[in-house]
């Protein structure tokens, strides 16, 4: 793998094991806290300071959110196919679960150092880059989050 540092692939064949409840459980914490912190930093701030990009060539928040909605939009469904599919053949979930290398080395290297910051800055395909103009919203307000749409925090602007 080309551009790959090595200490990355020797770290990535190391594989832990996870028990499997509690890897979704420490899944779903993270989410909710995810949630909660961009209900704290985003939701009071006006719309055109979500838009703005703090440097040339940087995504704004709403950009940020866009993009991980697009892939959500992607993976979510694709994620309850499979569960649907596992679940039709009554097949038993596994206690433990252990990542390939290549998942595990995306894993790690997405995630955020202790500080906040990226571990391994990645550049996104073009098609999964959000426009840094206005970003629709296709949210309903009736959902918090919506699988088919944009955050809470994508809203046109106040009149």
């Amino acid at each position: 793998m080309a551009g790959v540092p090595l200490h990355w692939i020797n770290k990535s064949l190391h594989m832990p094991t996870f028990h499997s409840a509690t890897l979704l459980g420490d899944l779903q914490q993270d989410v909710n806290n995810l949630l909660a912190a961009a209900d704290r930093y985003l939701a009071t701030q006006p719309h055109a300071i979500l838009l703005q990009q703090p440097a040339p060539g940087s995504w704004s928040a709403i950009q940020c959110l866009e993009h991980l909605n697009g892939y959500g939009r992607y993976y979510l469904p694709a994620i309850d196919e499979a569960f649907r599919k596992f679940l039709a053949q009554n097949r038993t979930v596994p206690d433990h679960f252990k990542s390939g290398w290549l998942g595990n080395y995306f894993t790690q290297s997405m995630a955020p150092k202790p500080d906040g910051g990226l571990k391994m800055k990645m550049q996104s395909p073009g098609t999964t880059v959000p426009l840094p103009s206005s970003m629709p919203c296709r949210r309903s307000k009736s959902s918090r989050r919506s699988r088919s749409g944009c955050s809470p925090y994508c809203r046109p602007p106040s009149r």
